[in-house]
C-alpha cells in the first residue's frame, strides 16, 4: 500500500508510459526499470506510477525531486513536471491511496497486460473457428501465463523486440493446445499483432 508523504515534499511529472498492448493502463516493463532508477538516485525517497501509466510521483528531497526530470530525459521519457491545476488534480489522485505503483508492484500490470493479450488473440480465434469455449479458455489461460512470465522476467528494451519475443512464447504456448490445421490458423492471427487492431479492446 503507497505510504503518505505530505504534499509539499512530492512532484508529478506527466509521461507517456501507458502500454502499447491495453492502452487502459500503464505498462510495467516499461516502467519498472524507470522507477528502480528514480529510487537509486540521492534525493528521491520513493517513486509511482499511476494505473494510467501518464503520470510519475516522486517523494523525496528539493534536490531530488528536481533531478527526477534528468533522469526520465536520459532514459528518453518526454516528462513535463505539473503545475497549477494540473498538480492540484495529480495530488488529490495520489492522496486517494490506490492506482500508484512502485517498482515492485508494476508486475501487477504486466499481468494484466498478459491476460489482455490471451483474450484478444483467443477471441480472434474463437471469431474464425467452432471451438469449444473450454479449449479456448484452456488457451487463453496457457498464453496468459506465458505472456506474464515474459513480460515480467524477460522485459525487452524496445517495442520491436518486444513484439517478436511475446508472438514466439504465444505461439509455443498455442501448439500445445492446437492441431496443425488450427495452429495455422491462430498463427496468421498473431501475425496480426498482440495490440488491438481496430474495433478491439
Amino acid at each position: 500500500m503507497k505510504s503518505k508523504t505530505p504534499a509539499d515534499r512530492m512532484s508529478f511529472y506527466r509521461v507517456p508510459l501507458v502500454c502499447e498492448a491495453a492502452p487502459r493502463f500503464g505498462c510495467g516493463t516499461r516502467a519498472k526499470p524507470v522507477l528502480r532508477d528514480l529510487e537509486r538516485r540521492p534525493g528521491v525517497n520513493k517513486a509511482w506510477l499511476n494505473r494510467a501509466g501518464n503520470l510519475i510521483a516522486i517523494a523525496g528531497t528539493a534536490k531530488g525531486r528536481r533531478a527526477a526530470l534528468g533522469v526520465l530525459r536520459t532514459r528518453g521519457i518526454k516528462a513535463a513536471l505539473l503545475h497549477g491545476e494540473s498538480l492540484e488534480i495529480a495530488s488529490k489522485g495520489y492522496a486517494s491511496g490506490s492506482g500508484w505503483y512502485r517498482a515492485a508492484e508494476v508486475d501487477r500490470l504486466s499481468e494484466e497486460e498478459a491476460r489482455a493479450i490471451a483474450r484478444r488473440l483467443t477471441a480472434r480465434l474463437g471469431a474464425r473457428t467452432e471451438m469449444a469455449q473450454t479449449r479456448i479458455k484452456a488457451l487463453a489461460s496457457a498464453i496468459e501465463a506465458a505472456c506474464a512470465h515474459e513480460l515480467i522476467n524477460h522485459p525487452a528494451q524496445s517495442a520491436a523486440a518486444r513484439k517478436r519475443r511475446l508472438a514466439k512464447v504465444i505461439l509455443a504456448a498455442a501448439r500445445r493446445h492446437l492441431d496443425d490445421a488450427l495452429f495455422g490458423t491462430f498463427a496468421d492471427l498473431v501475425r496480426l499483432g498482440h495490440r488491438p487492431l481496430p474495433g478491439e479492446e
